[in-house]
């Protein structure tokens, strides 16, 4: 779907069309999910929509995109991982998908946000670990927030650019997630010491 599509839609159908594009757009359309959130900015400028409500709407698809995986992964894993397995491009984000919830635990969920298309079989495999609802939703839903409020106001602002954004994303992200990753370990060594000084005095 180009963005021109996607304003016609808007146009047409409101806040509505947008919130079904952001829900279901994540499964089926061949558009990276970057260039779908910063389309919704998009819509706002050109005052298709009003910003905030646009904004919600936007969230809100996300947050149901990313729910949906979660339940799809809690109670229909066996059913749908036997058909797509055998995908070699689905094979090898679930690998990684994988690792990184083995390693991580619910931080996975922040890190995939860094990692398209891993950022698809986290939340999937999340809900097939039966992770808890409220770890999911409390490491999910603010990761989720943080990453569609970048998307959403670079579309408001650079709608022009948004090529250029999404290029610049998918080569620096694996950057983004190593540098976010090492900031967490920094964060947890420093927490530990400190703990360790207090327990002491």
């Amino acid at each position: 779907m180009e963005t021109a599509e996607l304003l016609a839609i808007v146009d047409n159908y409101g806040y509505i069309a947008l919130f079904f594009v952001l829900w279901l757009g994540f499964f089926g359309l061949p558009v990276p999910n970057e260039v779908i959130v910063m389309s919704s900015g998009l819509v706002a400028f050109k005052s298709y929509l009003l910003p905030i409500p646009a904004f919600v709407v936007t969230y809100a698809g996300v947050i149901c995109s990313l729910t949906t995986l979660y339940l799809l992964g809690r109670f229909f894993h066996d059913t749908i991982y036997s058909r797509v397995k055998k995908l070699k491009k689905v094979e090898s984000y679930v690998r990684q998908s994988t690792r990184l919830i083995e390693k991580h635990g619910s931080m996975a969920l922040v890190f995939s946000y860094f990692l398209p298309g891993v950022r698809h079989f986290v939340p999937f495999l999340a809900g097939q670990s039966h992770m808890p609802y409220r770890t999911f939703a409390l490491f999910g839903y603010s990761t989720t927030f943080v990453w569609t409020s970048a998307l959403f106001a670079s579309g408001y602002f650079f709608g022009q650019y948004i090529d250029e954004i999404v290029e610049f994303i998918y080569s620096y992200g694996i950057a983004l997630f190593l540098g976010i990753f090492l900031l967490v370990v920094v964060y947890q060594k420093i927490s530990r010491k400190r703990r360790k000084l207090r327990e002491r005095s």
